[in-house]
């Protein structure tokens, strides 16, 4: 019983300090690099993913999007628009990575409401897996991301910290479509809880 009183007050001391997705994000990948992420089955197979290989995809989509965003400052938002696939969470953190606030759009909501989500946002960017084009925004294709994966294409990035904000955009499948923003701080606090 002590042992597990002694972990339980280790673990609460560990998660007292991450308190932004760069905390978080480095917590992971020096706690449990070796450790399985996910296993994800595709076309009768399984794909098996260990949080280093999670960090590298990472870098690697940031490598890539910091070329294809080059120009937007950071701290503007950029959206990610992409059915439910395990790289998102990958191109989620490449985002944040990047200094960029992420813009959260359910992939069900209707084209109309994704654009004017993009442009009542003003964000500079979007990764999607749709045919979705909005004039001034620079639209990134999640297909070339799937595309490049398993290319080293990390080249250092700028020295900005993590971008500290989330906003979750709803479907509006049960009502209006809505607009939800989460700062770091209040995403890790219900990670911890």
């Amino acid at each position: 019983m002590e042992d597990a009183k002694e972990l339980l007050e280790k673990i609460t001391r560990i998660f007292s300090q991450i308190t932004t997705f760069e905390s978080y994000y480095n917590f992971l990948q020096s706690a449990y690099a070796d450790k399985m992420f996910f296993e994800y089955f595709t076309g009768g197979e399984v794909e098996k993913y260990t949080y280093a290989d999670i960090f590298r995809k990472v870098d690697s989509i940031a490598s890539y999007l910091q070329q294809e965003f080059e120009g937007i400052p950071a701290g503007a938002w950029i959206g990610l628009n992409v059915e439910n696939h395990p790289h998102w969470y990958s191109s989620l953190m490449a985002i944040l990575k990047l200094g960029y606030n992420a813009l959260l759009i359910d992939s069900k909501c209707s084209a109309e409401y994704r654009e004017l989500a993009i442009k009542n946002s003003g964000a500079g960017g979007i990764i999607t897996s749709s045919a979705l084009r909005v004039p001034g925004i620079v639209s990134v294709s999640f297909a070339e991301i799937l595309a490049r994966n398993g290319q080293d294409l990390t080249a250092g990035f700028p020295g900005r910290p993590f971008a500290d904000k989330v906003a979750l955009c709803t479907s509006g499948t049960t009502g209006d479509p809505k607009v939800f923003v989460f700062q770091g701080k209040q995403i890790i606090a219900q990670i911890r809880s």
